[in-house]
């Protein structure tokens, strides 16, 4: 089962055909329109086999987080989320672009799908653990209870944190290791956190950077593949976007699963 990762920069209605190149059973997309406004340019998709969320203070049908599904995979937002949201709705640090999803297929998975800007607007006001970091404490019983993945753009790298950094890269590894999740790439590719070979994100002109990551328990990344595609294929001149896709794939389903 492969599921891929993909900030695709808006306009994903002329971008399709890439997305659908990388063969995904589950995509999880950043900065792509509602399937609405997909559907209604005349992207070719299911409705029901897509989710979608948005900043809710924004309205901005064409600028949110969504999961499409690929054929022979079913997805649904985890039950407790609505409460969960409207919990941190009025909070800096919302929750509006996080996605936990139930999938079922050729695995069975819970997927929290994210797309972080870790509190970008309250930078220099205040310090506080970014959304990724209360999503997973908030679903912590959830990511546990079968196999699971923390998949996205989280906008974060350690060469960012600063002491006292409460939203500080350093701090999602510690929380990923406690939960005994490890990212797929630097645990399948034997890379430290900070070494990475490959990146992600192209900013500018000879600066780029692995800000895209999936995190999962170890006995789920046993016999994955994790791959990044080519920067210069996707970003740059005459690229599509400011970032280069990532996939995971999984090997087929083993034992049964036992939490923690």
């Amino acid at each position: 089962m492969r599921i891929a990762s993909w900030n695709c920069k808006l306009a994903l209605d002329r971008k399709w055909g890439r997305l659908q190149s990388l063969a995904a059973d589950l995509a999880i997309v950043q900065e792509c329109a509602s399937p609405d406004v997909l559907a209604a340019k005349g992207v070719p998709l299911d409705p029901s086999r897509c989710l979608w969320a948005a900043k809710s203070n924004a309205a901005n049908a064409h600028k949110g987080l969504g999961v499409f599904a690929g054929p022979g995979v079913d997805i649904r937002v985890a039950p407790q989320w609505p409460e969960i949201l409207e919990r941190w709705s009025h909070q800096p640090h919302r929750l509006d672009l996080m996605l936990p999803v139930e999938v079922s297929g050729p695995r069975q998975l819970n997927v929290l799908a994210v797309w972080s800007f870790n509190n970008r607007d309250q930078r220099g006001k205040t310090r506080m653990p970014g959304p990724v970091l209360v999503a997973m404490e908030e679903l912590k019983p959830w990511l546990l209870e079968q196999p699971s993945l923390v998949v996205g753009d989280f906008n974060n790298h350690g060469i960012w944190d600063k002491p006292k950094d409460e939203n500080s890269f350093a701090r999602h590894l510690t929380a990923f290791d406690q939960l005994g999740f490890r990212s797929a790439y630097h645990h399948l590719n034997g890379c430290a956190h900070g070494d990475e070979v490959a990146h992600t994100h192209l900013w500018r002109a000879g600066m780029s950077y692995h800000i895209d990551y999936a995190f999962g328990p170890s006995a789920l990344l046993e016999g994955a593949v994790c791959r990044l595609e080519a920067l210069d294929d996707w970003c740059g001149p005459g690229g599509v976007s400011d970032h280069a896709p990532l996939a995971l794939d999984l090997a087929p389903s083993g034992e049964q699963w036992i939490a923690g």
